[in-house]
């Protein structure tokens, strides 16, 4: 998925506890803890939200001062569907995300190269 394609228009990006951002789309979550979509959204309940939709989350500075990437689709604040994860100096994965969790279809690269 190519996300400078896609409607951004609604769209939020913040800063997350321990210098971690993101930068995609959020819900809030009901009385029933379920992730409605096409919620309005403002600044001010943003600690509210939780990742939902596709986003892009970089967390996790290396000592080269580097991000941890997922580019990606979430489903109530968990990694799930189609993503990539990036950490620099250790390893990609592109493929499938369930709850959070690497699942099923996916392709790992090391940083060297296996």
């Amino acid at each position: 998925t190519n996300y400078k394609e896609m409607d951004q228009t609604h769209w939020v990006c913040y800063e997350l506890p321990g210098k971690s951002y993101y930068y995609g789309e959020v819900s809030l979550l009901d009385k029933r803890g379920t992730a409605p979509k096409g919620q309005s959204l403002s600044r001010q309940s943003q600690e509210q939200n939780i990742k939902h939709g596709f986003g892009i989350y970089l967390y996790s500075i290396n000592s080269e001062g580097q991000y941890s990437r997922y580019e990606g689709t979430w489903d109530r604040d968990r990694k799930h569907g189609q993503g990539k994860l990036t950490v620099p100096g250790d390893f990609t994965y592109d493929g499938d995300f369930k709850d959070g969790s690497y699942h099923e279809q996916g392709k790992m690269v090391w940083a060297n190269g296996d």
